[in-house]
């Protein structure tokens, strides 16, 4: 099933619009920073800090998730959370 048939009437002159002046010669940037703490994708950059520091969310999340960290560290997990 097409766009037409699930929307009559639908085409793209209902949605064009003129464009402003400013938007065209607006600048727009991104900056990405993809660190290690990407991998557990766990609240923020402080990720690999932070799972050191008991009682810290990202300890809890990291113990829970991973296993203690001196399994983790040396390459064992406990908590039967396999990688996918």
């Amino acid at each position: 099933m097409d766009l037409e048939q699930q929307r009559p009437g639908y085409d793209w002159t209902n949605v064009k619009q003129n464009v402003p002046e400013w938007f065209r010669d607006a600048k727009f940037g991104l900056f990405f920073h993809w660190g290690i703490y990407s991998v557990p994708a766990y609240q923020n950059e402080w990720y690999s800090r932070n799972m050191y520091v008991k009682g810290l969310q990202q300890n809890i999340y990291h113990e829970a998730t991973y296993g203690k960290l001196h399994n983790f560290l040396r390459g064992r997990r406990t908590s039967g959370h396999r990688a996918g």
